[in-house]
Formats: C-alpha cells, sequence, structure tokens
C-alpha cells in the first residue's frame, strides 16, 4: 500500500540520517564536541546535494532532521 510504502521511505532517510550522524560524530569528535544541531546542518547539506527527501519530497533541514532523526540518536562510544 501506498502508506507502506511511505512509511519504509521516511524510516530510510531517518537510518541513513542517523548512519551519518555516527559517522560525523566520530570525525569530529576529535577535535570538537559537535552538536546535534551542528552534526544535522551538515547532513542537511549532503542530503541536499544528493537530493534526499522528505516522503512529502520537502527539503531536509537541520531542524526536521534534528526533530524527526537525531532526536533518538545517542553518541557513538568510541
Amino acid at each position: 500500500s501506498e502508506s507502506k510504502q511511505i512509511e519504509k521511505q521516511e524510516i530510510s532517510w531517518v537510518a541513513e540520517a542517523q548512519k551519518r550522524a555516527d559517522y560525523i560524530y566520530k570525525k569530529l569528535k576529535v577535535v570538537s564536541d559537535p552538536s546535534k544541531k551542528a552534526i544535522a546542518e551538515m547532513i542537511a547539506k549532503e542530503f541536499d546535494a544528493e537530493g534526499i527527501r522528505s516522503v512529502k519530497d520537502k527539503r531536509l533541514n537541520d531542524v526536521y532532521i534534528v526533530r524527526h532523526a537525531l532526536n533518538t540518536w545517542k553518541r557513538p562510544e568510541n
């Protein structure tokens, strides 16, 4: 069904954002302790460049990414 498809897409960009957050955090924590907002800004830029958008074809900005993807994201331990 269409709602199942939408759900899958939503989950996939959220999972992708969390995966990138891990990577960005591990890369940056050497020099700083990046905030979720700073990480989300970088992810938003990458998503823009790659044409990754929300299910409703909206641009995924930093605020939206923090609210929907990084709200449950935890900084990697190491």
